[in-house]
């Protein structure tokens, strides 16, 4: 007999008291799931507590209670506010993942290995527009989040969408499997799903409801359920090339693994290359392009492979990489931020990738042997 598990998501409005909310719960047993019709509620607060004990409460205490349950949030939620509910929820992420992932089979059956999509949230106050883009590598979906354009002031006519949402960060030669336009069209100006149908003729263009984003949500957390080492959602950010660092030799060796996926954090242990060194020099490259560096000082002077350097890399839900380098044993360590990996363009990760094929990258896995940093 297979054992059913539940899990629900749940889609925000606004992170606002008395915002409504959706909620779809999905079950799956013996490799089949079944999604449930969606159900509202509304937001007793702004805070993160506020939001998952509403949520909570409108899940319940009944015998087929969801296990874990996922947020979307908008697209054009500041990134405190987003580190804020996941701190609280891990399974945090916004309206265009949901999305994306709801159209799972149109894109995992696409022919050119590549897609793009478009949300619009025209909602007063968080008016937002968001792009991401897709392409399979190796069986393995590579998301390359796109700039995101935010307006103070909503547009009053379908051009004004067009023109300040779209146009600033889309060529015109990109083709969409989807444009998503949310809330709804009676708060849109006139013509707009007309207009934008005009512009991408080949494209499905359609209004998108809060149930939707719901069932999408939902989708997400069944598929990557808290605690699980793999992200199998559509949507979910990995690193295009490898994150390494400089060693004194020359030879950059890799810290995080190129398809590793978002959140994840990485530690490595390097060491000294001369005697009675005083200070190291991390340098971290992306791919093989410069992403920072943290030079420690203050290192207890030993002879050289004595001292041993801890680098962690903590990597959020978007790429954000903190970086700590400490002398193990001791207090001594520095704290700073990289370059996002994410930040890749999609040419120098299809450079590095060539690069790679070919024999050409420098990056090496060190087995039993620790590297050694430069002064």
């Amino acid at each position: 007999m297979s054992t059913t598990t539940t899990f629900a998501g749940i889609a925000l409005s606004r992170v606002a008291g008395g915002a409504p909310f959706a909620l779809t719960t999905i079950s799956s047993a013996g490799g089949e799931r079944t999604l449930s019709e969606s159900t509202t509620g509304t937001l007793a607060g702004n805070t993160p507590a506020a939001i998952v004990s509403s949520v909570s409460s409108a899940i319940g205490n009944g015998p087929n209670k969801p296990s874990a349950f996922s947020l979307a949030f908008p697209i054009g939620l500041p990134d405190e506010q987003r580190k804020a509910l996941r701190d609280v929820n891990t399974s945090s992420f916004d309206h265009l993942t949901a999305i994306i992932n709801l159209n799972e089979s149109n894109v995992s059956n696409t022919d050119s290995g590549e897609v793009n999509f478009l949300f619009i949230d025209l909602t007063p106050g968080q008016v937002a527009f968001e792009r991401s883009s897709a392409e399979l590598d190796e069986g393995s979906w590579l998301v390359i989040p796109e700039e995101k354009v935010m307006l103070t002031q909503e547009p009053k006519s379908a051009e004004g969408v067009i023109n300040q949402l779209v146009a600033p960060i889309v060529p015109p030669s990109t083709r969409f499997q989807q444009i998503a336009l949310f809330p709804s069209e009676d708060s849109a100006p006139a013509g707009l799903l007309q207009a934008l149908q005009s512009k991408y003729p080949n494209t499905l263009v359609k209004w998108v409801s809060l149930a939707e984003i719901s069932r999408g949500a939902a989708l997400c957390i069944q598929r990557r359920p808290p605690g699980s080492s793999t992200v199998e959602f559509l949507g979910a950010f990995v690193a295009p090339v490898p994150i390494g660092i400089t060693l004194a030799n020359g030879k950059v060796v890799t810290a995080v693994q190129r398809k590793v996926y978002f959140p994840s954090k990485k530690s490595i242990t390097l060491t000294t290359s001369r005697d009675n060194q005083t200070s190291v020099t991390v340098n971290f490259v992306n791919g093989t392009t410069p992403a920072g560096k943290i030079v420690l000082e203050g290192i207890t002077p030993k002879p050289k492979g004595t001292v041993r350097i801890q680098v962690t890399l903590d990597m959020d839900y978007e790429g954000k990489t903190v970086v700590t380098v400490e002398e193990s044993g001791t207090e001594n360590k520095k704290v700073g931020e990289l370059t996002s990996v994410l930040n890749s363009s999609k040419e120098e990760m299809e450079a590095y990738v060539e690069r790679e094929e070919a024999g050409q990258t420098q990056q090496v896995v060190l087995g039993d042997e620790v590297g050694a940093l430069p002064a």
